[in-house]
């Protein structure tokens, strides 16, 4: 009796552990993103040809540049560094591709430009301007996977105001000086939480008590927001920055940044 119900544990030990590491390796189409310097977007998925245990998917886009062109545009600047990050489906779940290949084009009036790749997926966009197709293709034993990008290519405005600072967690409710200049008043913020507890960033005019931002970043994530003079309006001069963070001491880090031109 012991034997068989040893036997019978043994068996189901079995089943369990192929069945996971069936599981693993039974991935789906993953997401690609584009990061650009703090932000990211998820590129859109068009010829798929992909076949596991799990899923079929066989997807048939014609006409590439036509159906990239009705995509929300993606501005970059010349010459500007970018990196591709694979994520996996959470429809499907498993995130291990084996050795794939990536490969990183520019598509425009039928013609292709391949960009290099480097180790870490990091590639550079060219220094002519124009609408490009951004196509990334992603292949390996399941399939393959086509993703697209409707990208702009433009020179790159004049920055003016940087702000780059690092919570360090030492302080309940720590505050910075920050300054617009006249003429640069489109304003990005980029806030990292890597504390335990989530805090609020505050953007205020010293002497108008403006506030261009008010925001709650939750712990663990990031916050990217734009105003481009417009609600309200960003009056130049100097601010004040504040991080309350409640009973917790803020960690992380805080990026602003003006410009002359509008953000994307």
């Amino acid at each position: 009796m012991n034997g068989f119900l040893k036997s019978l544990i043994g068996l189901c030990l079995f089943f369990t552990l192929t069945g996971c590491i069936g599981e693993d390796y039974d991935v789906g189409v993953p997401t690609a993103h584009l990061n650009l310097d703090i932000s990211s977007v998820q590129l859109t998925e068009a010829n798929i040809s992909w076949d596991t245990a799990s899923e079929d998917v066989q997807q048939k886009i014609e006409d590439i540049e036509k159906f990239a062109s009705s995509l929300d545009e993606i501005k970059v600047f010349s010459n500007q560094k970018a990196s591709l990050d694979f994520k996996e489906n959470e429809e499907n779940g498993g995130d291990i591709w084996t050795d794939p290949k990536i490969t990183v084009s520019l598509l425009k009036d039928d013609q292709r430009i391949e960009l290099p790749l480097d180790n870490s997926r990091e590639f550079q966009f060219p220094t002519n301007k124009g609408s490009y197709v951004l196509e990334v293709e992603f292949i390996n034993s399941a399939g393959s996977a086509q993703y697209l990008g409707n990208v702009l290519i433009d020179l790159k405005s004049k920055d003016k105001d940087t702000l780059t600072w690092d919570l360090k967690g030492d302080k309940p409710d720590p505050v910075t000086p920050y300054s617009v200049t006249i003429g640069y008043p489109n304003i990005k913020l980029y806030a990292k939480n890597t504390g335990a507890q989530s805090f609020r960033v505050e953007v205020m005019h010293n002497s108008k008590n403006t506030v261009i931002f008010y925001a709650t970043v939750a712990a663990g994530t990031t916050v990217d927001l734009l105003n481009n003079n417009s609600m309200p309006l960003v009056p130049s001069g100097p601010y004040t920055v504040t991080i309350y963070g409640g009973p917790g001491l803020p960690k992380g880090q805080i990026h602003l940044e003006s410009s002359d031109t509008r953000w994307p």
